[in-house]
């Protein structure tokens, strides 16, 4: 609000509908990504792949209308289909491997970013007006694009406050032993969250394809959490609690490989020089195993 108030001071032109509906029109991709990014927040995840992926959908689409001669419906189903397989797969590799979300979903961003430039031949590919229709202004000068963004946030808003579903998302993200010890697996959950950012970053692809009237396989999408996540956003830990991002990298990875167990550490560490049996004596007694 500050930031508007000040705009609108420094300019007579800043207060307008005109700008307000330009700025609607240009953040529906956004919009969508930034519901995925909070359901994936939510379960004290994060994704940095989805700037990748959603360079991936837009190539599928692009190869799809441009080499293979598709129409548009099953053009854009295959981009969301890619993107949503995507988001599957750093899913199902967190949660298969333990692996924490930051690391997998950095590699899937690096395959999903070379398998777009080999379909594109890493040049922008023109499409043509095929999806012109998202981003043309229909009525107010506001395009379908936004207002399917803004009805993607209104059911995100009731998919979380007003479901069973939501709920376990957020007992998920709060404490996710607690979750598992009450008789519900958050594995598929959590899995179903990815797949869901997956998806939302191939609708984005659409808007942006829209927009633009091409797939760039160089678009970036960077989260301002993962950019800053060594400026204190909280993960959270099996045994529901959290730690701070802002910790060092290998303290965290410690932190992970120990699951969070206070002094876990410290006897891992000397299983590395002591024999088992020793790590039985004093670590036993303290509770740890």
């Amino acid at each position: 609000m500050a930031m508007i108030a000040l705009f609108s001071a420094l300019s007579s032109h800043f207060w307008s509908y005109d700008t307000f509906s330009t700025i609607a029109n240009q953040i529906p991709d956004l919009m969508v990504l930034a519901v995925g990014m909070t359901f994936i927040l939510i379960i004290g995840g994060i994704d940095l792949s989805v700037g990748s992926v959603l360079a991936l959908a837009a190539s599928a689409v692009s190869v799809a209308i441009l080499g293979w001669g598709w129409s548009v419906i099953p053009a854009a189903l295959l981009g969301m289909g890619c993107a949503a397989l995507a988001g599957t797969i750093t899913g199902s590799i967190t949660v298969a491997w333990r692996i924490p979300s930051f690391i997998v979903s950095l590699g899937v961003l690096e395959m999903a970013r070379g398998a777009a430039y080999q379909m594109t031949g890493s040049r922008t590919a023109y499409i043509g007006d095929s999806f012109a229709w998202l981003s043309n202004p229909v009525a107010f000068g506001i395009s379908p694009s936004f207002i399917i963004a803004l009805l993607v946030i209104i059911v995100a808003q009731a998919v979380l406050t007003r479901t069973v579903f939501g709920r376990y998302l957020i007992g998920i993200g709060t404490n996710e032993e607690a979750v598992r010890l009450a008789g519900i697996n958050p594995k598929p959950y959590k899995i179903l969250v990815f797949s869901l950012m997956g998806l939302l970053a191939g609708v984005a692809a659409l808007f942006q394809i829209s927009r633009l009237e091409a797939a760039d396989p160089k678009c970036r999408f960077r989260p301002g959490v993962a950019g800053d996540c060594r400026g204190g956003d909280r993960w959270h830990q099996p045994d529901g609690r959290a730690w701070l991002g802002d910790q060092h990298v290998l303290r965290g990875a410690d932190h992970f490989r120990t699951g969070g167990r206070p002094g876990a550490d410290r006897c891992d560490r000397a299983d590395q020089t002591h024999h088992y049996r020793r790590r039985y004596r004093d670590c036993s007694g303290a509770g740890h195993l």
